[in-house]
């Protein structure tokens, strides 16, 4: 009886195990399973992908946002008449930052702008010589708790929209060229700067004793072990106003004037504006006493000819002849009070062009002032002697207005 229970508890057993109803039922669960995890997964890393993004998105917003705080403190430090031009410092008066909301409430920037002038510096700076501009982009996304913020900070100096000066006897943008020997050599007294080079042939280094620098590679006056003169930094040309010279001048000749030994002595005082060319041949006389020769074209002062510009104590120019394309003096008689400077303003300057032409000196010509031009040629007899107490009257560097010399993000 046992062994046929037994028999039939094992056929039952047999027959579960070998039952496939259902199984098929089961597989589908155990897919649907796999799938519906695979589907939350993907979704999770697509939520977080986008998440990413947004962040991302509204960080790089917020970077534009500080950018646009620095570019409009800089606006209003230097342009907008409606601010303390130069003296503004949102963050101080009033104490609190600059704001701003250039496109909604949710996304704007806050400035502050420090003074850090070095009043121990060599040579000593005011306290608003140097600025920190400190601007802060901010967004605030709907439904985001943490706003999203960059920062980017800026060091500001001041600077001149003419950082320029009479402070040279010569000043060149291109050559030096300095021709002679013997007891007429030409002699300077002052400095010299070439935006080129410095050429010297002769002995005129043996008497020189100012200090002649260059930003081109040859400076034959560079007595240094290490040529600290050569290869130094560009100086700008001072420009020439010809309106207002014209506007001021006691004088106008709207044509060429010729001069020769026919022709009675030139003679006159104050600005004498020429909207042409000069030419005074052998023969020919300029007198000109407090005042100036200001011509649009050529100035050309041949052999046997004179010329004498003197100043007042209190010249009403630093000027003494000025032209806008070349001018060669080797008149037997040369005596200029003043700066003597050839330039053309071109605006704006094709590239690769120089503004200014020649100056070129002839026969024991004398200049008690300043030499400026594109090109100086100074030949056997010349004598420049600057005059710092005259020319430093004049020194004119435009309007102040601060620019960055660094820029970080913090």
């Amino acid at each position: 009886m046992k062994k046929k229970n037994k028999k039939i508890k094992d056929n039952k057993i047999k027959d579960l195990l070998s039952n496939q109803k259902g199984i098929a039922l089961l597989t589908t669960l155990i897919f649907i399973f796999l799938l519906v995890t695979f589907v939350v997964a993907l979704l999770a890393m697509t939520g977080n992908d986008i998440k990413i993004s947004a962040i991302q998105r509204d960080s790089t917003k917020a970077f534009y946002q500080a950018e646009s705080g620095i570019e409009q403190a800089l606006y209003n430090l230097n342009v907008d008449d409606n601010y303390d031009i130069i003296h503004w410092r949102p963050g101080q008066n009033p104490p609190e930052p600059y704001k701003k909301l250039p496109f909604n409430s949710s996304e704007y920037y806050e400035v502050t702008i420090t003074d850090i002038g070095d009043p121990e510096a060599d040579p000593p700076e005011l306290l608003t010589d140097k600025i920190k501009i400190i601007s802060t982009g901010i967004l605030t996304p709907v439904g985001v708790e943490h706003s999203r913020k960059r920062s980017i900070e800026v060091i500001a100096k001041i600077g001149f929209n003419t950082d320029v000066t009479y402070k040279y006897a010569v000043l060149s943008d291109k050559v030096i060229l300095i021709n002679g020997s013997g007891p007429d050599m030409p002699t300077i007294e002052g400095d010299i700067h070439s935006n080129d080079d410095i050429e010297v042939h002769g002995h005129f280094a043996d008497g020189y004793d100012g200090t002649a620098t260059a930003s081109g590679d040859t400076n034959d006056l560079d007595d240094t072990e290490e040529h600290i003169h050569t290869g130094v930094d560009t100086i700008d040309i001072p420009p020439v106003d010809y309106a207002m010279l014209e506007e001021n001048a006691s004088d106008i000749y709207y044509e060429n004037v010729t001069l020769d030994n026919n022709s009675p002595p030139w003679e006159d005082e104050g600005i004498q504006f020429i909207n042409g060319n000069l030419r005074v041949k052998n023969g020919g006389v300029v007198r000109i006493t407090n005042g100036a020769i200001v011509v649009t074209g050529s100035v050309i002062f041949d052999n046997g000819s004179e010329l004498t510009i003197t100043k007042s104590d209190n010249p009403i120019t630093p000027l003494g002849l000025v032209a806008k394309e070349d001018i060669i003096l080797k008149a037997k008689t040369t005596f200029i009070a003043g700066v003597v400077q050839s330039y053309c303003p071109l605006d704006p300057p094709p590239e690769d062009a120089y503004t200014s032409g020649t100056v070129e000196l002839h026969n024991d010509a004398i200049i008690w002032g300043s030499v400026i031009a594109g090109t100086v040629f100074l030949h056997n007899g010349t004598e420049i002697n600057y005059e710092e107490g005259n020319l430093q009257k004049y020194v004119t560097q435009g309007d102040p207005f601060y620019k960055k010399i660094s820029w970080r993000e913090i």
